[in-house]
C-alpha cells in the first residue's frame, strides 16, 4: 500500500514538474511576452500550427537575445517534427555553421526536459508579421504546445552571431606530408558569461590527416562580448579533397545545454609531385643500329622542402626506373641511353611516380627511329655526271 502512494506521489512530482519547466528555464535574464494566450495547444495533423504575432517595435527595443522556451510534449518517433516559421512561411534553421543554419526541423531528441528553445534574432529586424510554431505528425500522433511556453528577450550567451565561431586555416594550399596551421576562433557575442567547452574529435578524420601540434580543445569561462582562438597544426597524408569536421562549442544556462558548430575546413591539398617541374630534351630523332640516344630530362624542385620519387622511362614492354632526390628550390639533369638492334621506331614516355602516394605525373612523350647505315652515292653520281656533260661540250665546241 505504501508502496503504490509512494509510486502516486513520484508520478504526481514528475507531472507538476514538467508543468513548470519552462518556468524555471534562464530565471533573473529575461523580459517575456504573453503571446501564446492561456490554452494549451495540442498540434495534430488536422490542426498542425499555432500562431504568435509579437509587438516588434517593443522586441527591437529591449536588449537581449531574442528567442521562445517552448513546453512541449512530443512521440519519440522519426516521423513527427516540429517546425518554426518566420513571417515569410520560411523555416528557421537551428545548428548554425558560421551564420549558415543547416537544420530546421525539432525532434523529440532535441528536448531537454520537455524544453526547446528556439532561437530568433535572425529574425529580430521583421516590421511586422506572425511566427508559426507547426508540427508535422500523422493521424497516430500528435504534439502538444503547453501554454506556460513563452517568447522573450534574454540575456544569456549567444554564439550563433555571424563569424563568432569559426575555423580557419593560415595558408591558401596544402600539401602532402607538410604541417598547416589552422585557427578556432570563437566570440562570445551574448549577454552573459559563458562556462564553455570547445572540442573537436580528430579521431574520425586520422584516415586524411593527423594531428601534429597544438590542442583543437579549450575550456573555460568566456565573458559576455569577449573573444578567444585556439590553433593546432595538422599534416595532410593524402593527395586529396578532404573535410575537417567542424568544431564543437557547449554551454549550458540555468541547466539548458546549448551547442553550436563552426564551419568545417574544406581541404584541397596540393599533390606531392605538383611542385617538382620536369622537361624533355631529345637532341636528334633518328640514330643508326646500335647507336646510343641520349634522352635528358630536367628537374627543379619548386618548393620548401626535399622531395624523392622514381624517374621512369617506358618504351614498348620495357621500364627504366632511377631513384631521385631534389633538396629544395634545387634542379637536377638526369639522363636515359637507349638503343636499338634492328630498325624500329622507340615511343618513349617518361613520368615521375611517388609509389607510396599513388602519385604519377608525366614529364612528356615522344619517338625515336632506329635504321639500317647505307652508303648513299647519289650526290656523287649526279656530280659525276655533271662533269661528264661539261667535259663532253668543251670538247666538242672548242676541241674539234
Amino acid at each position: 500500500m505504501k508502496s503504490n502512494l509512494l509510486l502516486i506521489i513520484l508520478i504526481l512530482i514528475t507531472i507538476f514538474s514538467l508543468s513548470f519547466a519552462s518556468a524555471l528555464s534562464f530565471e533573473g535574464s529575461k523580459k517575456t511576452f504573453e503571446y501564446f494566450g492561456k490554452d494549451t495547444t495540442v498540434l495534430t495533423k488536422e490542426h498542425n500550427c499555432v500562431e504568435i504575432n509579437p509587438n516588434w517595435e517593443t522586441l527591437k527595443k529591449e536588449t537581449g537575445i531574442l528567442g521562445m522556451i517552448l513546453h512541449l510534449s512530443m512521440p519519440q518517433n522519426d516521423k513527427t517534427f516540429l517546425v518554426v516559421k518566420d513571417p515569410t512561411d520560411n523555416p528557421i534553421r537551428h545548428k548554425s555553421i558560421v551564420g549558415v543554419n543547416i537544420a530546421f526541423k525539432y525532434t523529440y531528441e532535441d528536448l531537454q526536459n520537455n524544453l526547446l528553445f528556439v532561437s530568433l534574432e535572425d529574425i529580430k529586424s521583421y516590421e511586422q508579421g506572425t511566427i508559426k510554431i507547426c508540427g508535422y505528425t500523422n493521424s497516430e500522433s500528435n504534439i502538444t504546445v503547453y501554454k506556460d511556453s513563452e517568447l522573450g528577450i534574454y540575456k544569456i550567451p549567444y554564439f550563433e552571431c555571424k563569424e563568432s565561431f569559426s575555423k580557419t586555416p593560415t595558408v591558401s594550399q596544402y600539401k602532402v606530408g607538410q604541417k598547416t596551421p589552422i585557427e578556432i576562433k570563437f566570440k562570445n557575442c551574448g549577454y552573459a558569461d559563458a562556462n564553455l567547452s570547445v572540442f573537436w574529435d580528430n579521431e574520425l578524420f586520422t584516415k586524411w590527416f593527423k594531428l601534429n601540434e597544438g590542442d583543437p580543445s579549450w575550456t573555460g569561462i568566456l565573458e559576455s562580448d569577449k573573444e578567444s582562438t585556439i590553433s593546432y597544426m595538422f599534416t595532410p597524408l593524402i593527395a586529396e579533397n578532404f573535410i575537417i569536421s567542424p568544431a564543437f562549442l557547449h554551454y549550458t544556462t540555468d541547466g539548458y545545454k546549448f551547442t553550436t558548430y563552426s564551419n568545417p575546413v574544406i581541404v584541397g591539398t596540393v599533390p606531392y609531385l605538383d611542385t617538382v617541374n620536369c622537361e624533355l630534351f631529345i637532341s636528334k630523332h633518328n640514330y643508326s643500329i646500335g647507336e646510343e640516344a641520349d634522352i635528358e630530362i630536367a628537374l627543379y624542385n619548386d618548393s620548401m622542402r626535399g622531395k624523392d620519387f622514381e624517374l621512369v622511362l617506358e618504351k614498348k614492354d620495357q621500364t627504366e626506373k632511377k631513384h631521385i632526390i631534389i633538396p629544395a628550390q634545387e634542379s637536377a639533369s638526369e639522363l636515359f641511353a637507349i638503343s636499338e638492334n634492328e630498325e624500329a621506331i622507340s615511343d618513349l614516355e617518361i613520368y615521375l611516380l611517388k609509389e607510396d602516394q599513388n602519385l604519377r605525373k608525366l614529364c612528356g612523350t615522344d619517338s625515336i627511329g632506329f635504321t639500317r647505315e647505307t652508303n648513299n652515292y647519289l650526290p656523287y653520281a649526279i656530280l659525276l655526271l655533271i662533269l661528264i656533260s661539261i667535259g663532253t661540250i668543251v670538247y666538242y665546241y672548242y676541241l674539234m
